[in-house]
């Protein structure tokens, strides 16, 4: 099993950290839906890991949020 390297562990932080802003209405929501949308559209190595991160740290505001329920459903379910 390899280590996580410095820069993996970084990248994990931040993109936890915007999802918490998300939540609080911080970051803009079409940023947040773009991380997602380039991160589908390059689904291997690390892309899948933020997926992740970002499904678990704020998936469940946007799809629940007026704002971006309509196009984060139609983001997730048009890639399975």
């Amino acid at each position: 099993m390899r280590g996580i390297t410095l820069a993996e562990r970084q990248s994990t932080q931040n993109i936890l950290f915007l999802s918490n802003l998300t939540k609080f209405r911080v970051v803009p929501s079409h940023v947040i839906l773009h991380m997602f949308k380039v991160c589908l559209d390059d689904f291997s190595g690390t892309n899948v890991e933020n997926i992740a991160l970002l499904l678990e740290g704020c998936g469940r505001f946007l799809l629940r949020s007026e704002e971006t329920s309509e196009r984060f459903s139609t983001m997730v379910k048009g890639h399975y």
